[in-house]
């Protein structure tokens, strides 16, 4: 029998197609890192600060929200991992993400457009438009990653999906965190913060749709998952089949899996905290209203991660991406006591974030390469695929920082007698500095020494892994 070749034209095509596709599914890289880039650095600053709602009330409706994303993220997770009828002809991952992604562009409005109600009405506000925004981005993010390690399967495809994810998401960062300042323009503008909310959720809503081709899954890629569910459902029927809880028990047991959300909890603190204590830091320590300094210090920050992505990739490479993480995580946690001893002025606030910015890179680049990592194992382990409980973890634990963060700035203001009306005090100034950048040293720190002492996934036992999950066909 003759095998026919592609044609240069065919195979011309065939790329093209395989790029536009790569592309797509990495834009989901933009539409998480553009809305929590928003999310975390506008909300607490804006209904303590300009809507001058006390600021424990601010605290309290983020740990209660904290304590619903305990229980909503991980549940998010197994309940999308069940079988349903539809899975067969619709796929497993892609209906989730149709039915949350644009109600969740949407709901990011609704959080800056508080009716006029008094200090616990808008506390109740709060409360609820947060919940609602977490639910839905539970409900498409961990769908859009449980995707990653099922439909691209060799490392090669990997890498280049994740290199797209981690350009668009970078890009996203980049827009969520520059551009909203600019259409505030001045911290007392409560109608800017509404109009940034309309930009944030039109440019949302745009890119979920442009994600859509990225997220179907093949036949090939049904046929897999469906076999999988079937084989599910007889141990569901010989009593074999592990229960929710017992997938969590077991996940919080895997020392790979949680030294790598350790690691990622570390990032999305310092992500959420240093980003989120920008406007306190400009308005208490530079003495200004100008929301638009942030672009400035967020744009130091910005270049450096964009600059060293290449090097990160290149580092990942030849060392592996355990070596690449720890490097990463040391050069961080040095950074931002540099930034919380000498960070006095605008000028050293831009420099140290930049060099911070190169550091912090490190996770940004290889975020989704390292989870496919530690999932892979946990696949190998079980013999089988249940990425929904295991992204619901990353989730919670990634969302968990923004409760951190509250619970930071809260304590922090109490204990030094933050007051918005009044001008910021030495103790005030040195609050501002603990949370955001000391704090977040110590997680980053806390993270990096476990992946020094626990984590062991290196390059050739990666390999292995992979060998492994071609034979069992997973």
């Amino acid at each position: 029998m003759e095998i026919r070749t592609q044609t240069r034209e065919e195979k011309r095509k065939t790329n093209w197609k395989r790029f536009l596709m790569h592309n797509s599914y990495g834009l989901g890289g933009f539409l998480d890192n553009f809305t929590t880039s928003a999310f975390s650095i506008r909300v607490y600053h804006f209904y303590e600060n300009v809507l001058n709602i006390p600021g424990a009330y601010v605290a309290i409706a983020i740990i209660i929200y904290g304590i619903f994303n305990m229980l909503n993220d991980p549940f998010a997770g197994w309940l999308s991992d069940r079988p349903y009828k539809w899975i067969r002809r619709l796929g497993r991952r892609f209906p989730w993400y149709i039915g949350a992604s644009i109600p969740f562009a949407l709901s990011y409005l609704i959080i800056f457009t508080v009716p006029p109600l008094n200090a616990l009405g808008m506390f109740f506000w709060l409360l609820g438009t947060i919940c609602l925004f977490d639910m839905l981005f539970s409900l498409w993010q961990l769908n859009w990653l449980a995707l990653f390690p099922v439909k691209f399967r060799t490392q090669e495809e990997r890498t280049r999906v994740g290199a797209s994810t981690t350009i668009w998401g970078i890009i996203g960062t980049v827009l969520g965190i520059l551009v909203p300042p600019m259409i505030v323009g001045d911290y007392e503008n409560v109608f800017g913060f509404i109009l940034q909310g309309i930009f944030v959720a039109a440019v949302a809503v745009g890119i979920a749709l442009l994600i859509i081709p990225g997220m179907r899954e093949d036949e090939a890629t049904k046929q897999r998952q469906w076999e999988l569910i079937q084989e599910e459902q007889v141990l569901k029927k010989e009593g074999k089949k592990e229960s929710y809880w017992n997938s969590l028990l077991f996940s919080l047991k895997q020392k790979n899996f949680m030294s790598y959300i350790i690691f990622f909890l570390g990032h999305m603190v310092m992500t959420s905290l240093m980003l989120g204590s920008l406007p306190f830091w400009i308005e208490d320590i530079l003495d200004s209203t100008n929301a638009e300094i942030e672009t400035y210090v967020s744009a130091a920050l910005l270049i450096g991660v964009i600059l060293s992505v290449p090097i990160w990739t290149w580092v990942a490479r030849k060392l592996g991406n355990r070596k690449a993480f720890i490097l990463g995580g040391l050069a961080s946690t040095v950074w931002l006591f540099e930034f919380f001893f000498f960070a006095d002025n605008l000028i050293s606030g831009i420099i140290i974030t930049f060099f911070l910015g190169i550091s912090i890179s490190a996770m940004w680049t290889l975020m989704y390469p390292g989870l496919s990592d530690v999932l892979d194992e946990i696949a190998v382990k079980t013999g089988k695929r249940n990425e929904g409980i295991f992204v619901g973890i990353r989730t919670f634990f990634g969302r968990f920082a923004i409760v951190i963060q509250a619970v930071a700035i809260g304590v922090i203001h109490n204990i030094t007698g933050y007051d918005p009306e009044l001008p910021a005090t030495l103790i005030v100034q040195w609050g501002v500095r603990i949370h955001m950048s000391l704090v977040p040293a110590l997680f980053y720190l806390l993270g990096t020494i476990l992946m020094i002492c626990m984590y062991n996934l290196t390059k050739e036992k990666v390999e292995d892994i992979k060998k492994e999950l071609s034979r069992l066909n997973l």
